[in-house]
């Protein structure tokens, strides 16, 4: 098994590419659809932060501190 962990780290350049075999799950798709949403919610945010919501913006900015997970 570490022999496979090996080769899939040497073929890591593949990621995000069209020989990306893991990419075309629809888990990596979801992922990819919730990354482009994040960042248009932060454009809205920015577009109209002010002093009154900016601690509001910083929470939302903040919230994949939290889905990553934290190490322990």
């Amino acid at each position: 098994m570490l022999g496979a962990f090996k080769l899939l780290a040497k073929l890591r350049f593949l990621r995000g590419t069209a020989l990306d075999i893991f990419g075309r799950t629809e888990e990596r798709r979801t992922e990819r659809q919730l990354v482009a949403d994040y960042e248009k919610t932060l454009d809205e945010l920015l577009a109209k932060l002010s002093p009154d919501n900016h601690a509001l913006a910083v929470q939302i900015a903040s919230i994949p501190e939290d889905i990553r997970g934290s190490v322990t």
